[in-house]
């Protein structure tokens, strides 16, 4: 016996909710994996907090603008601006788990970002 279009319709529904459902366990489970900030807590301490200075391992200085969610993924991103150059009034974003990495230099890991002891 052939489905009506209203049983076709929820079955459609339940299949969509039940994926979404699972994408958002996948996506919380994976936030409690990496240990991420949930920038929608705002209870959450970041190290990465509005008006923290830092310096990018390459030499730039940049201060923090707050914290996001990245649309595409909902991973949790920094908003960032840069202290010198032309650009300083565009607002960059970096993925939170990128912003917290240590990159590879000639002289061994550091940080991407470091905070900066005694801004001038």
């Amino acid at each position: 016996m052939p489905l009506t279009v209203t049983e076709k319709g929820t079955a459609r529904t339940e299949a969509a909710l039940k994926r979404l459902q699972q994408a958002m366990a996948e996506i919380e489970s994976d936030r409690i994996q990496n240990h991420s900030i949930d920038p929608c807590n705002p209870d959450q301490v970041t190290p990465f907090a509005p008006g923290t200075q830092l310096r990018h391992y390459k030499g730039g200085l940049y201060t923090v603008v707050g914290t996001c969610l990245i649309e595409a993924t909902l991973q949790p991103g920094v908003l960032y601006r840069p202290l010198q150059g032309d650009k300083q009034d565009v607002i960059w974003m970096r993925p939170l788990a990128e912003f917290s990495d240590m990159v590879p230099t000639a002289n061994g890991p550091v940080a991407r970002f470091a905070p900066m002891i005694n801004p001038a």
